[in-house]
């Protein structure tokens, strides 16, 4: 029990604070509030999209690298688990999917299992998303969803990055004045 206390005071204090109800982190250094709340779709899809990515030796999807051209099909919403899962083969609870005919529906985290903190160059926050579709008996995909201060944005488009393949997890980021 003692451990289980220590391990949620530790994940809590690393990872900052993540109220699921609110969609409303407080940054433990400075004390600021980010309030999300405008960023969350009122589409029971959650944001939609297809981008043309690159496909590293038929797995990995990456935007950043050349290797040949793959159209992905993506879902994502912020702070609440999607309703309506629109991609063939999508069989688990999430809050961010990509499909592809190569690799089919993959979840990539769950918003009832996220955790906020600051973004490393301090220009927004970001949201760690858990338990998303299982890979092997000890993994399971996962994503990060940059949210980065733009002032000069007018709307949320969300966009895919990349995947760190080694740890299997999607890199998303959303460009908006909410955390400027």
């Amino acid at each position: 029990m003692l451990v289980a206390l220590l391990m949620v005071a530790c994940f809590g204090s690393a990872f900052g604070r993540y109220l699921a109800q609110d969609c409303m982190y407080k940054d433990p250094a400075t004390g600021r509030t980010y309030d999300l709340t405008p960023l969350i779709s009122s589409n029971p899809n959650g944001y939609t999209w297809t981008q043309t990515v690159w496909s590293i030796g038929g797995y990995s999807l990456d935007s950043l690298n050349n290797d040949n051209q793959v159209n992905v099909s993506f879902q994502l919403q912020l702070c609440r688990n999607i309703i309506n899962q629109q991609f063939k083969g999508c069989n688990s609870t999430g809050a961010a999917y990509s499909y592809d005919a190569t690799n089919g529906c993959i979840n990539w985290g769950q918003a009832t299992s996220a955790a906020f903190d600051v973004v490393p160059y301090k220009d927004g926050v970001f949201l760690q998303m858990y338990h998303g579709d299982v890979i092997n008996h000890w993994q399971k995909y996962m994503s990060n969803i940059y949210i980065v201060c733009d002032k000069t944005a007018t709307e949320v488009k969300p966009m895919f990055e990349h995947i760190k393949s080694d740890i299997s997890q999607a890199h998303f980021k959303i460009k908006t004045k909410q955390v400027c």
